[in-house]
């Protein structure tokens, strides 16, 4: 994950993941948010199957965060089937699985 400070105090993100197993599986995820002012972002991810030389996933989202917590509007396309979601979040409480702690998405 690459985090790059911009002015303003807004930080935006850049993930990269490649996965390889030889002659089992090779692929790529590609992922970016955006900040914009008071709060609002803008991303999406793309997941690409190189072995097998098809798109697996993409989506796009817009969000807006305040202090505690968010809202998501996303559209996510996969093989089989197009969502569209509207994600309320609540930020800042820790994770959920771990001994009394609550997880994050």
């Amino acid at each position: 994950d690459l985090y790059l400070p911009r002015a303003g105090g807004l930080t935006d993100m850049l993930k990269l993941d490649y996965l390889y197993r030889a002659g089992i599986e090779e692929s790529l995820q590609l992922e970016s948010e955006i900040n914009l002012y008071f709060g609002f972002s803008v991303g999406g991810y793309l997941q690409q199957d190189f072995y097998e030389d098809h798109n697996i996933s993409n989506g796009y989202w817009v969000r807006y965060l305040d202090q505690c917590w968010g809202v998501r509007l996303a559209m996510e396309n996969d093989e089989v089937r197009t969502r569209v979601m509207l994600v309320f979040e609540l930020v800042g409480l820790g994770e959920i699985g771990g001994r009394g702690s609550i997880q994050s998405e």
